[in-house]
């Protein structure tokens, strides 16, 4: 069962979920969610399906609820939050333990800077819906950023309170999400929603534009071909946020790259085709990760 943790660096308040089984001989599994979600995304499912790799922990993005960030003497920047997100992860797992990451959507991006900075630890990446760059395209959070970058900010945080504000209008604006029109028959999402949507519910509007304000000036495409642990891009062939084409290229660029698009998935393949997302990531880990150790 998932325990919180909750870690403490400077004035900064990290709030992880993890799987608190101890185990040896085995490798970490960070998750790091996307803008606007929080820890609560991975269920007791994933906890246990990832769980035969190593320990589970879904790693927040500062200041996304429950974390907290103080701003009032450092600032947040993106450099900043891949410093604060690395010290976590040490914090969990050691100096020196390497760990695989999985990311989805904007923390994605953040995986493939994490491993740009720690390349001795990082032992792969699965990476959902990611892109190398933070400016948005397509969609509700196209919008929204757009809305932040002219300064109107507060039509930004009306968007994120209307999508979050009960399930009906919830599922409304998760519907640009997913392709599948019956997707919550192939999974428990009534269940996967009670646990990360209270959090959402309570995510402060003001981190999320100061968010999409400074991951609209983030692109580390120049420098993903310094990037040589295996890495797999997992993209729904209808992501409406990113195409399969981009994810090919991110592909290619890295130097152990391999890319899986799953049908009939939109931006969230774990859940949207579970058992094509399992698969996938079974047969790359004792392909790509395991038969190097």
């Amino acid at each position: 069962m998932p325990t919180l943790e909750r870690i403490h660096i400077g004035n900064h308040l990290q709030v992880v979920n993890h799987e608190a089984t101890i185990k040896t001989n085995c490798t970490p599994v960070i998750f790091i969610h996307g803008l606007v979600n929080n820890i609560y995304y991975v269920d007791d499912h994933y906890f246990e399906f990832f769980g035969q790799i190593g320990p589970v922990y879904s790693v927040p993005l500062p200041g996304h609820f429950p974390s907290v960030y103080d701003e009032s003497d450092d600032p947040l920047t993106f450099d900043r939050l891949i410093e604060l997100t690395i010290l976590t992860i040490k914090k969990l797992i050691g100096e020196q333990q390497e760990y695989l990451l999985v990311g989805h959507s904007s923390g994605s991006l953040v995986s493939m800077e994490i491993a740009l900075r720690d390349p001795s630890n990082v032992k792969g990446m699965i990476l959902q819906g990611g892109a190398a760059s933070g400016l948005e395209h397509g969609g509700a959070i196209e919008l929204m950023q757009t809305f932040a970058l002219k300064k109107f900010g507060g039509l930004t945080k009306l968007m994120l309170k209307l999508s979050t504000m009960n399930r009906l209008f919830h599922h409304i604006g998760m519907a640009e999400i997913f392709s599948s029109k019956d997707y919550r028959s192939k999974y428990d999402f009534d269940a996967l929603e009670s646990q990360y949507l209270p959090a959402m519910q309570s995510l402060d509007g003001d981190v999320v534009v100061l968010y999409l304000k400074l991951l609209a000036e983030v692109d580390i495409t120049d420098a993903l071909t310094g990037i040589d642990c295996p890495c797999l891009f997992l993209t729904g062939k209808d992501d409406p946020y990113i195409s399969v084409e981009d994810n090919l290229k991110l592909s290619n660029v890295v130097q152990k790259g391999s890319l899986c698009v799953v049908d009939d998935c939109g931006h969230w393949p774990m859940y949207e085709q579970p058992e094509t997302f399992q698969s996938a990531v079974q047969s790359w880990w004792r392909d790509a990760c395991v038969s190097v150790e």
